[in-house]
């Protein structure tokens, strides 16, 4: 019981932290297509998951976090004019990730006839594990990120690959993806703060 616990508790402190700091930063906490996905799979589990279960109310709390989370996208990330293509593609291109979010984990899901989300939640963490970096690296700042929200999001979804089917090809790939990708966030944040003459230590 203790691995599901660290896993509820681990996210949805995290998505409290990816909140916090994009409020104080002015600038969206998490990759569009990484939330896309996240939004479409709690989505999925909602509908498919009966309310009798514990684990459809942590489910819940994550959506509306992530629900807040894409507010703030909206919010930080709109253009403040439409001088350039991208600027004008903001709102379409926005919507069409949001939409491949949704048909991709649908379709995977009844493809696999994973009803129970396990092998699409793992591949969705994968994903955004690597888009964390990537937005770390892209950005070259803390600007929305901090060491707190790399370590809990880590503990969160670590904590799930100690009662995953480890036997299966897909969900120990997609595991060592995630613990491997998470681990070299937290080195990221840690170099980048060090870098900056920043203390991650106290910048929550």
């Amino acid at each position: 019981m203790i691995a599901p616990l660290i896993m509820a508790v681990g996210w949805i402190i995290a998505y409290v932290l990816i909140i916090r700091r994009a409020y104080l930063d002015k600038i969206h906490g998490m990759p569009l297509p990484a939330l896309s996905f996240n939004i479409a799979w709690e989505g999925m589990i909602l509908v498919l998951l009966s309310r009798d279960s514990p684990t459809w109310y942590v489910v819940l709390i994550w959506f509306l976090l992530d629900c807040v989370i894409l507010a703030q996208y909206f919010i930080y990330a709109r253009p403040k004019s439409s001088l350039t293509l991208r600027d004008r593609l903001f709102w379409p291109g926005s919507l069409a990730m949001l939409a491949v979010g949704i048909g991709t984990t649908v379709a995977v899901t009844i493809s696999l006839q994973d009803y129970g989300g396990g092998i699409t939640g793992y591949a969705m963490n994968a994903f955004m594990s690597m888009l964390f970096c990537w937005m770390l690296l892209t950005r070259d700042s803390l600007k929305g990120q901090s060491f707190y929200i790399a370590l809990f999001k880590f503990l969160g979804t670590g904590a799930t690959f100690t009662y995953a089917d480890r036997s299966d090809p897909l969900y120990a790939w997609f595991g060592l993806m995630f613990i491997g990708f998470d681990l070299a966030y937290i080195a990221l944040v840690w170099m980048v703060g060090r870098r900056d003459g920043i203390n991650v230590l106290k910048r929550v």
